[in-house]
C-alpha cells in the first residue's frame, strides 16, 4: 500500500539523521525510499532540496554506499526524468557519475553495481548536450570493451564482471537514445580493434546472441533494434540464426506475460511482506523501460497509466521494424531473403507478415 506519510518530514528527519550520522542506513531511509516511489511530481517538490544534500554527503563517505542509497539516487533521478525536468540534473552529472563509477569499479559485483548500471542508463539516455554525453561515456566506454572481449553468450560461464541483464539495459538505451553515436562508436571500436590485430566477435552478432540474456520484452527489442543496425548489408548465417532465434523467444515471453506480470505481482507482495514492504519502483522501472526504445514510441498515446508501455505494442514495433529492413534486404538479395525466412520458426514468419513483409 502506498505510504501516508508526510514526505516533507520524512526528508526532514532523514536529513538530520544523515547529517549526525554520515550515513542514511536506519529506518528513516527505508521510509523515504518508499515516499519517493509514491509521491506524485507536486508532492515531489519539498523533496527536492534534499537531492544535492545526499550527493554531497555521499561524496564525502568512504567506501561503499549505505544500503538503499544507490535507490534513493534513482529513484530521485527518475522523478527529475518523468516530470520533464531531466535537464535539471545536468549540474549534478560529475557527482552522479563518480559514485557510479566507484560502484562500478569494485571487484565484486553487488547489489549496488546493478543499482549503478541503472542509473547509468537513466544518466546516458537523458544526457541533456554534447558534454553530457562525453562524460557518461568516459564511464561506459570501458564497461563497453570489457563486455565485447569478455563476455562469451555461447559458454555456460563468462569472465564478464557485470550482471549481463542490467549491462544489456546501458547498451539498448545507448542505441534508443543516441542511435549514430552508438554506432559510430562501434564501427570506430572495430577499426580500431582490427588495426592492433585484436580479435573480437562481430558486434552484431554478439549483441543478437545476448538476447537470450535479456528478461524483459523491452530489453530484448532493444538489444535486437540495436543488432540490426550493426548489421552486414547481406544475408549473415550466424547472425540472422541468433536474430530469429532471439524473435521466436520474444514472441513466447510476449505471450506469457500475463501469466508473468501475475507471478509478479505476487512474489513482489510475499517480498513486501517479508522485508521492509517498500512498494515496487513503478517510476523507475517506467523510465528505465522508455529509454529503451526510440523517441516515436515514448509519446504520450503509447503510454499505460504507470507510465510504461505494454509489451505487445514494443513486439510489433519491433516485427515492423525486421520487416522494413528485410525488404531492403530482399530488393537485392530475393532469394537469399526467401532462404532466411523458409528456416524461420512460423511463428516468426506470421509476425513478419503481419508487420507488412
Amino acid at each position: 500500500a502506498a505510504l501516508q506519510a508526510d514526505a516533507e518530514a520524512a526528508a526532514g528527519a532523514l536529513g538530520d539523521h544523515g547529517s549526525a550520522s554520515g550515513s542514511l542506513f536506519d529506518s528513516g531511509s527505508v521510509l523515504f525510499l518508499g515516499v519517493l516511489r509514491t509521491v506524485d511530481i507536486q508532492q515531489a517538490v519539498p523533496l527536492m532540496p534534499f537531492f544535492p544534500q545526499l550527493l554531497q554527503q555521499q561524496a564525502s563517505l568512504p567506501g561503499p554506499p549505505a544500503e538503499w542509497t544507490m535507490d534513493i539516487l534513482l529513484e530521485y533521478c527518475a522523478l527529475h526524468c518523468s516530470g520533464g525536468a531531466s535537464g535539471h540534473l545536468l549540474q549534478f552529472y560529475p557527482a552522479l557519475l563518480k559514485i557510479c563509477q566507484s560502484q562500478l569499479s569494485e571487484a565484486k559485483a553487488s547489489r549496488s553495481t546493478e543499482m549503478s548500471l541503472q542509473l547509468l542508463q537513466l544518466l546516458l539516455a537523458h544526457a541533456p548536450n554534447v558534454e553530457a554525453l562525453q562524460q557518461t561515456k568516459e564511464v561506459i566506454v570501458p564497461l563497453f570493451q570489457s563486455w565485447v572481449t569478455t563476455f562469451d553468450p555461447w559458454a555456460t560461464k563468462s569472465n564478464f564482471a557485470l550482471p549481463i541483464t542490467t549491462f544489456l539495459g546501458l547498451l539498448g538505451a545507448w542505441h534508443a537514445c543516441h542511435p549514430n553515436d552508438f554506432t559510430e562508436h562501434c564501427l570506430r571500436f572495430t577499426e580500431q580493434a582490427a588495426s592492433c590485430g585484436l580479435q573480437v566477435p562481430k558486434l552484431s552478432v554478439l549483441l543478437a546472441a545476448c538476447c537470450k540474456q535479456a528478461r524483459s520484452v523491452a530489453l530484448r527489442s532493444s538489444v535486437m533494434s540495436a543488432a540490426l543496425a550493426l548489421a552486414p548489408n547481406g544475408v549473415e548465417e550466424a547472425f540472422w540464426r541468433e536474430i530469429m532465434n532471439g524473435c521466436n523467444e520474444l514472441i513466447l515471453a510476449a505471450n506469457k506475460r500475463g501469466i508473468s506480470s501475475a507471478l509478479a505481482k505476487t512474489l513482489q507482495s510475499l517480498k513486501s511482506s517479508l522485508s521492509a514492504k517498500l512498494p515496487a519502483p513503478a517510476r523507475s522501472a517506467a523510465e528505465l523501460q522508455l529509454c529503451l526504445l526510440p523517441k516515436e514510441m515514448r509519446q504520450s498515446s503509447a503510454l499505460q497509466e504507470d507510465g510504461s508501455i505494454e509489451d505487445a505494442t514494443i513486439a510489433r514495433w519491433l516485427f515492423s521494424r525486421m520487416a522494413v529492413w528485410l525488404k531492403q534486404l530482399g530488393a537485392s538479395r530475393h532469394e537469399q531473403l526467401q532462404a532466411l525466412l523458409a528456416a524461420a520458426p512460423e511463428q516468426v514468419r506470421e509476425a513478419l507478415r503481419n508487420s507488412g513483409l
